[in-house]
């Protein structure tokens, strides 16, 4: 076995372990660590196990060890040891004996609790006066510590605390020290704990004496770097930009270098927030690898970044940027300018609606180019908002979503990308545009919750005036007209075709929002009831356009539901830029359709397809009509298998007219689903097979 894989351990008791006994004179929370995380659940959870084993009636007749977990330990330049594992017990730890020192009363018991806080000088054994633990720097964490907690005034963060002060802290680490120090001193004076004097003092000499740590030693920072790395593979509570901190600094020679790099490095971490951090490095390698993923992400940072770039260069001209742009993107600050800063603000907010992230990648490339250019940044975040917004209400997976990003990242990453690259990638396409019409005209309330909601509160922003803002976890989408009105309600006088409210009860044109959970029942109100007692707020308003809208109505009919539906969409479409679809008829090449018949289409991804009603109710697909590629229903795929042999469908596409028995048999051939045909195919002036046929 060479050196550097040398390892030894050993069970010490904390006592031996922090007054030198164990021949570790100081130990240090190195700068890849995370800060001082523990809150007082956990460290109540530390305090009673110890409590709890104290009292313990076996105890004093046992001889044996408090085992307390084991702390691993790697030797550094000074000689001293750095905590790979366990600083937060360690540190918890000297809080712990601080606040216990500032509690009792005996001299040379306090005296000997401090010894395990600081270790004082002596010339002739070359020993200088240095804490026993040395935090991490970061935001003066270090000084913060020492002053309150190695110099035992704890007590002071409990006086504060009644007296209805504060001790000034700057960081959530130093949060975190004061107020564990308040829990445990709060233990301590409690009675229920500590009858006495002597009982605290028994207390201090049980966790000294009898609660013990296993202490691994490695030799040097290579092999903790190396443990680090196999702990957080087994889900320890590392993360992957602790493990990948590790390998950037380790790789600093110079100690004052590292350590100011250690300290960009936290503040990156404050910046986009500790448990984001992962995240924000898996979006940084979609963008330098923009690929499909058969690596993990700390294998691609490696890849990308430590291979080709000094640690010097990855943090100051890769994550510095990507992360400030990552910040604003997620509104963890603001985006501020001259101009245009607070439309740029709202636009992030409604891409934060969307309940993926994928849009963040090409959201830091759009604004690290144009972060300085206002009126430009926020015309290429609408065209990204768009499309978003559209990949989230129809329901596209994790890979139909990167592959749909994968071109701009792959042509706007080059520094010659011009604005027309970002302009052709971030479009619509006009299949695309099509599709999400069909989804704003259609059943919007059976999309999936989060779906559904992202997509209402998009539209109530769109017919909204001015930049409206939302809360999104307060919005709820409702029913005007109820999925199930009561028998003898005027519902039903106004809706008595149980087809014709199956037809809008769902739609864009029947729904609303509000701002707070409603009783259920109170749904079921008849109209004007409902305006009063449901849609409306205590003062008689309302909080969204959409439900604004509901409110000025005076009846709610088929006739007002469709009107309603035809203007929403109009505003929207107008709003967002989206052409309602107009599409002309292919030519049969015999020129046998007569001008007379009424042409019906149906324009989604995929599909493109024609026809017309022949008789009372069967449906002709003609010639060039274009199918969907797969169906998982048994029936049309049973039919599409036949129509094959036949020679009707080939490569997708009928190569002749057929004729079905009925609209929905026509559709959900073409569909590869269960659809309705009425609904389904469209004419050109957008009124439905239904409408114009049957009149609804």
């Amino acid at each position: 076995m060479t050196e550097s894989l040398k390892m030894t351990g050993e069970l010490v008791s904390l006592g031996d372990l922090l007054d030198g006994t164990s021949k570790i004179e100081q130990f240090r929370i190195p700068p890849f660590q995370r800060p001082y995380a523990w809150t007082t659940d956990q460290t109540e959870q530390l305090f009673d196990d110890l409590l709890n084993a104290f009292n313990a009636p076996q105890r004093e007749k046992m001889d044996e060890e408090y085992f307390l977990g084991t702390i691993i330990l790697a030797q550094n330049k000074d000689k001293g040891y750095d905590v790979i594992d366990g600083q937060q017990r360690l540190t918890t730890i000297t809080i712990l004996y601080s606040v216990l020192a500032s509690n009792v009363g005996d001299t040379a018991m306090k005296e000997g609790i401090k010894n395990k806080l600081y270790q004082k000088g002596d010339k002739t054994k070359g020993l200088k006066n240095c804490p026993r633990l040395l935090t991490r720097e970061g935001k003066g964490d270090r000084a913060f510590f020492e002053k309150y907690v190695q110099e035992i005034r704890t007590d002071e963060f409990l006086k504060s605390k009644n007296e209805g002060a504060r001790i000034g802290y700057e960081t959530d680490s130093q949060k975190n020290v004061v107020e564990n120090s308040v829990l445990l001193q709060e233990k301590i004076r409690n009675r229920d704990n500590f009858s006495d004097q002597n009982q605290i003092n028994k207390f201090v000499q049980f966790i000294t004496q009898k609660v013990a740590l296993m202490v691994v030693k490695t030799p040097n920072q290579e092999t903790a770097i190396r443990i680090f790395s196999v702990m957080n593979n087994r889900g320890l509570d590392l993360q992957i930009c602790d493990v990948f901190k590790a390998e950037v600094l380790e790789k600093i020679e110079d100690e004052e270098v590292c350590d100011e790099y250690a300290q960009k490095w936290e503040e990156l971490e404050d910046l986009v927030g500790r448990n984001n951090f992962d995240q924000a490095l898996s979006h940084v390698c979609t963008i330098k690898h923009p690929y499909t993923k058969n690596k993990t992400v700390l294998d691609y940072l490696r890849q990308i970044f430590l291979e080709e770039l000094t640690p010097q260069l990855l943090i100051d001209d890769i994550l510095e940027p990507y992360l400030q742009a990552y910040a604003v993107l997620t509104q963890r600050i603001n985006y501020r300018a001259s101009e245009k800063a607070e439309e740029v603000n709202c636009i992030l907010s409604y891409l934060r609606f969307n309940k993926n992230d994928d849009w963040i990648p090409p959201a830091i490339l759009i604004y690290i180019r144009y972060k300085n250019k206002p009126e430009k940044l926020l015309a290429f975040l609408k065209k990204l908002e768009l499309l978003a917004a559209y990949l989230n209400a129809s329901g596209k997976n994790i890979g139909q979503r990167l592959q749909r990003y994968q071109p701009m990242l792959l042509d706007c990453a080059k520094e010659t990308a011009k604005d027309g690259d970002f302009e052709r990638n971030l479009a619509l396409t006009n299949d695309e545009a099509t599709n999400f019409y069909n989804i704003l005209d259609r059943d919007v309330y059976l999309l999936q919750k989060d779906r559904r909601k992202a997509l209402l509160l998009r539209v109530d922003s769109l017919i909204s005036d001015g930049l409206a803002k939302y809360d999104y976890g307060l919005a709820t989408v409702e029913h005007v007209l109820p999925q199930n009105p009561a028998e003898g309600s005027k519902w039903l006088k106004n809706w008595p075709d149980e087809e014709l409210r199956e037809k809008w009860v769902h739609r864009l044109g029947n729904l609303a929002l509000l701002s707070r959970a409603k009783n259920s029942q109170a749904s079921n109100f008849d109209f004007d009831k409902k305006k009063d007692r449901y849609f409306s707020s205590k003062n008689g308003l309302a909080n969204y356009a959409l439900t604004v809208g509901v409110l000025k109505e005076k009846t709610w009919t088929p006739e007002v539901v469709e009107k309603r539906q035809k203007r929403l969409l109009e505003r929207v479409c107008q709003s967002w830029g989206i052409a309602i679809p107009h599409v002309s008829v292919p030519q049969k090449k015999n020129n046998t359709i007569s001008s007379k018949l009424e042409i019906f289409h149906a324009r989604l991804e995929g599909i493109d397809a024609f026809g017309y009603l022949k008789g009372d109710k069967c449906f002709v697909v003609l010639e060039g009509s274009k199918i969907s590629e797969t169906t998982s229903y048994p029936k049309p795929k049973a039919q599409r298998k036949e129509l094959k042999k036949l020679g009707i469908i080939a490569n997708n596409r009928f190569v002749d007219d057929y004729e079905f028995s009925s609209p929905s048999g026509a559709s959900n051939f073409v569909s590869g689903g269960n659809t309705n045909g009425w609904d389904f195919w469209i004419r050109d002036d957008g009124t439905t097979l239904g409408k114009f046929y049957r009149g609804y």
